[in-house]
């Protein structure tokens, strides 16, 4: 099972290949995103119509004692050494105070609460549970707020309902690919949960069951993370020892919650670190190029591309007309994951054209790179940038193919 010693590991490592001589700036920044989403909590959000027992949910996952001061505005639950509550008013100023939100707090409406309390149960875990009336509009500004901010989603409802089925449609699908609806109304009332699709899991009001489900996904997700780390490590010569495979049965190959961007949670947030874009080839290549390349790099060069395109034909033929599931966006960025690992070791060959195009194998490094982070993001909108990526790449040969 992957442990803290791993992520200790890897992480020294990450770092230690950030301060290598040469190594590339773009190199260097993805490393430090890597490693600070190493050390990240996993993050769950909290969702539901008013009412839907969000507030209890959270107490029974974390032993805290927050249902009691309902209601509550949207708020944030994460480990602290000492228990302390910071509240943001209306007006964008902080209030800070020692204990839970008190009365002469709550009394100034404040739009958002960041509560640090010395909890087991939040070592490793951060909780946002998301406040908001029964509104459409307001509701998907508020899920798409919070989507970026979330790895795995909980839908709390008393017993599913159209409006239930409405507003949690309006979620960014980076946010439903890694959700549990939990049932919290009474047996009676909460059987009726037909025609809510899109969930990895349904619970009864089991904060046990729930917690495991909760374990078990960030494990499957630090591991993830973890292997992918480790393979940028030894293609960068910094290869450590291997890291302990998951127990059999575990998904990991196949479903890995959305690392999405990882920073702090305030209302209006600065924007989160993600991987850069590396160069566009053509433009590298149209620095360095001669106006007329030997024919036997363009040969080389050709072949490249043929496989370029042979590859991304494929890819195109078996897409669909609708929108991507989030195992479709997962077996996409697998396979252009695997087109650029491809492109990056047959380059390596081409000495032709890497002496015409002395850049070549260095662009195409990393754009293996970035497409190794998109694919650990995983998501319609990472598979939409690793897609305009190749068709980037192609365009870019051709020009260089036409000259």
């Amino acid at each position: 099972m992957t442990g803290a010693s791993d992520v200790m590991r890897v992480t020294a490592r990450l770092r230690a290949l950030q301060g290598v001589p040469g190594v590339s700036p773009r190199l260097a920044a993805n490393c430090a995103a890597l490693a600070a989403r190493l050390g990240e909590p996993v993050r769950i959000g909290l969702f539901g119509l008013p009412g839907a027992g969000k507030l209890a949910l959270l107490d029974a996952l974390c032993a805290s004692r927050l249902a009691p001061l309902a209601p509550l505005p949207t708020l944030e639950l994460a480990h602290g050494h000492e228990l302390r509550t910071e509240a943001i008013l209306p007006d964008g100023s902080a209030v800070q105070s020692v204990g839970l939100p008190d009365a002469d707090t709550l009394s100034r409406a404040p739009a958002f609460l960041r509560v640090h309390a010395p909890l087991p149960a939040l070592q490793g875990r951060r909780f946002l549970l998301v406040d908001c009336d029964a509104d459409l509009r307001e509701f998907a500004a508020a899920l798409g707020w919070a989507a970026p901010r979330v790895d795995i989603a909980l839908w709390c409802a008393r017993g599913w309902s159209g409006l239930d089925a409405q507003l949690w449609g309006t979620a960014p699908e980076s946010l439903a690919n890694h959700a549990a609806l939990v049932l919290t109304g009474d047996a009676a009332h909460a059987g009726g949960w037909h025609g809510a699709e899109g969930f990895e899991a349904v619970f009864r009001a089991d904060p046990e069951g729930i917690a495991r489900h909760l374990d078990q996904t960030a494990a499957e997700a630090a591991h993830h993370d973890l292997a992918a780390a480790e393979w940028m490590l030894q293609r960068h010569g910094l290869a450590s020892e291997p890291i302990a495979k998951m127990p059999a049965g575990s998904a990991v190959a196949s479903a890995a919650p959305n690392p999405a961007q990882r920073g702090p949670l305030p209302p209006t947030a600065p924007p989160t670190m993600r991987p850069t874009m590396p160069r566009a080839l053509g433009q590298t290549l149209r620095q360095t190029a001669p106006e007329t390349p030997p024919p036997d790099a363009k040969a080389e060069l050709g072949r490249l591309f043929q496989y370029l395109r042979g590859a991304a034909a494929r890819i195109s033929d078996g897409l669909g007309d609708g929108p991507l599931s989030g195992e479709a966006c997962r077996g996409l960025l697998d396979a252009l994951a695997g087109i650029f690992d491809t492109l990056s070791e047959r380059a390596s060959d081409l000495d032709r054209a890497q002496e015409t195009w002395p850049d070549l194998a260095a662009v195409l490094f990393e754009a293996q790179d970035m497409a190794l982070l998109l694919r650990m993001e995983g998501g319609a909108e990472q598979a939409a940038d690793a897609a305009r990526l190749l068709l980037q790449l192609r365009h870019d040969m051709e020009v260089r193919l036409a000259a």
